[in-house]
């Protein structure tokens, strides 16, 4: 791994970042690295077990990228119809369709390292009830003093593993 980097919120200002280290350094739930007018750059750690928590983002696609770890992303139609289900790893990434319920939890013994560009400031998700006061579950929080995490949005779902293989549903 390279240098120690700073992973507090460098936006609005120009940034580079080596995005792979940043991601793999990052030990927090959720880090965020970047927030611009109409973008946000978040790194996570999730814990064996642990979740990103059900969501849907009606009006907005997501792309998600996994570092490190094993994972199970799951989407579908309605938050009890999750019928794409794909085990995800290193150098995956996960596509999010706008209207999908989706979620990616940590199957692995390791934190699960992603790293996700968000959608600009004032983007909502609606969560799925289980996610709700549910015991260890981190409440979905203002990821900085100018964007809220609660929503993101989709259409067909697709997992893209490494080189380009697609995994469609």
């Amino acid at each position: 791994m390279s240098e120690q980097i700073d992973l507090s919120d460098h936006g609005p200002a120009p940034y580079v970042v080596d995005i792979e280290s940043a991601t793999l350094q990052n030990s927090n739930y959720r880090s965020t690295l970047w927030t611009g007018k109409n973008l946000q750059l978040t790194v996570m750690a999730i814990a064996p077990g642990d979740d990103i928590g059900l969501e849907v983002h009606e009006d907005h696609d997501q792309f998600l990228r996994v570092e490190e770890g094993r994972g199970r992303a799951q989407m579908g139609p309605a938050e009890d119809d999750l019928s794409f289900d794909r085990e995800v790893g290193d150098d995956d990434i996960i596509m999010v369709p706008a209207g999908q319920w989706h979620n990616v939890t940590n199957i692995g013994d390791v934190p699960l390292k992603v790293y996700s560009p968000l959608r600009p400031a004032g983007a909502r998700a609606r969560h799925g009830p289980r996610d709700q006061g549910r015991p260890g579950r981190r409440p979905q929080r203002a990821l900085s003093s100018r964007w809220v995490t609660d929503g993101e949005g989709w259409g067909a779902p697709t997992c893209v593993p490494p080189f380009g293989r697609l995994l469609a549903h």
